[in-house]
C-alpha cells in the first residue's frame, strides 16, 4: 500500500475560496491521503463547507477550535496526523490533480531525502526551477544548496505550502506570526541533516497555485500589523541559532534580512501622522525596540548589492531627523 500523506489545512474565513481548495485536494492522482481541515474560529459558513466535504469523504477529519492563528491550526493538524508524510495547504489556494503524486515521487527519489519542494504558479518559479534542474523532472540539493535556495529572497522559500515534510515531533512556534513557515523549515531541515537525511529534492513542475485578495494598504507594514510584523524578528534570530556557524554567508544573508525589516518598520512608523500614534502606546514602546536592531545590524548595510537600499539606510542611520522630516513631507503631499 502507498504512504500515507497528512494534508493539513488551517482554515479562518475561507468560504469564498474553500470549496475549490478542498476540491482540488479530494481528486488528487495519490489517493492515500489523511485530510484534515483545521478551522480556527471561523464566523462565516466556512465549518458547513467543511462538514460538507467530510459527509462525503471519509478521508477528511475536521477539527475545530478557537482562532488561535495559524502557527497554531497546522500544529493541531499535525497532532492529530497519523500519516508518514506532512503536506500543507493554505484554503484560499489550490493544487494540481498531480500535485502529491509529484511530491511523493520526488521524496522517494533518494533514502537520504527529508524534504520534496515544488514550484508556485506565479511569474518568475519556471525560469528558477529551470536553473535549478534544467530539463530533468527533478534534482536533488544537498543540505547547505537547500538551505542557500531557501533562504534567498526570490529563491525555493519557506513556505510550508510547496513542500512535503517527513512525519516529525517539530512543531511551529506559535508565538511568531510572521516568517514562521521559514524558521520551522531551516529548524526541520537542520534536524534531519543531523540524522543523516540530508538531501531536499526539487520537483521541476508549477503546480501550487497561491491566491491572494489584492489589497492596497498605505503601508505594507502598516500599523494594524506592527505586533504582527515585529514576530518575524524571533523568527530571524532562531534562524541564526539554527544554521551552523560555517555558513557565515547565510549569517550574513539573515543579518541584513532584519536590517531590512527594521528599516521597514521604521518608515511606516514614521510617516504614521502624530496623532495616530498617541493612540497606538503599545507600539510606540515597541520602537525603541526595532531602532535598537537597526543600529545593531547597521553594519551589514554594506552586503546589500542595491545601492538603493544603501543609500536608505545610510540615510536612516546619519540623517535621522531629516530622514523624518522627509517622510513627514512626502506623506503630506500624498495626501493632497
Amino acid at each position: 500500500m502507498s504512504d500515507l500523506i497528512s494534508v493539513i489545512v488551517p482554515i479562518y474565513n475561507a468560504e469564498k475560496t474553500l470549496h475549490r481548495c478542498l476540491q482540488s485536494i479530494i481528486t488528487q492522482t495519490y489517493h492515500n491521503l489523511e485530510i484534515i481541515l483545521v478551522n480556527d474560529g471561523s464566523v462565516d459558513a466556512s465549518l458547513d463547507i467543511c462538514n460538507t466535504f467530510a459527509e462525503n469523504d471519509a478521508r477528511i477529519t475536521v477539527i475545530t477550535s478557537i482562532n488561535q492563528g495559524v502557527s497554531k491550526a497546522r500544529n493541531l493538524g499535525m497532532d492529530t496526523a497519523t500519516g508518514s508524510y506532512y503536506g500543507f495547504i493554505d484554503s484560499d489556494d489550490w493544487v494540481e490533480p498531480h500535485f502529491f503524486e509529484t511530491l511523493h515521487t520526488g521524496m522517494k527519489l533518494n533514502d537520504n531525502t527529508c524534504l520534496s519542494v515544488i514550484g508556485i504558479s506565479t511569474d518568475g518559479w519556471k525560469q528558477y526551477l529551470a536553473g535549478l534542474c534544467g530539463n530533468q523532472k527533478h534534482c536533488s540539493l544537498s543540505f547547505e544548496k537547500a538551505l542557500d535556495e531557501i533562504t534567498k529572497e526570490e529563491g525555493l522559500r519557506g513556505y510550508l505550502c510547496n513542500k512535503l515534510f517527513q512525519r516529525t515531533n517539530y512543531r511551529l512556534i506559535e508565538s511568531i506570526s510572521v516568517c514562521e513557515d521559514l524558521e520551522y523549515t531551516v529548524r526541520y531541515l537542520h534536524q534531519y541533516s543531523s540524522l543523516g537525511s540530508s538531501y531536499v529534492t526539487v520537483c521541476n513542475a508549477c503546480s501550487y497555485h497561491y491566491f491572494r485578495d489584492i489589497i492596497s494598504p498605505t503601508h505594507q507594514y502598516n500599523r494594524y500589523g506592527f505586533v504582527r510584523f515585529q514576530t518575524a524578528f524571533l523568527a530571524y534570530e532562531s534562524m541564526l541559532r539554527t544554521i551552523p556557524e560555517e555558513f557565515g554567508y547565510l549569517h550574513t544573508r539573515i543579518k541584513l534580512a532584519i536590517l531590512k525589516l527594521s528599516y521597514r518598520l521604521l518608515i511606516d512608523w514614521y510617516s504614521i501622522p502624530t496623532k495616530e500614534k498617541n493612540n497606538n502606546t503599545y507600539t510606540e514602546q515597541k520602537i525603541s525596540v526595532i531602532q535598537d536592531y537597526f543600529k545593531q545590524y547597521y553594519c551589514h548595510a554594506k552586503t546589500e548589492k542595491d545601492l538603493v537600499w544603501r543609500c536608505k539606510f545610510m540615510l536612516m542611520r546619519r540623517f535621522p531627523i531629516l530622514f523624518k522630516k522627509l517622510l513627514v513631507l512626502k506623506r503630506k503631499t500624498s495626501s493632497v
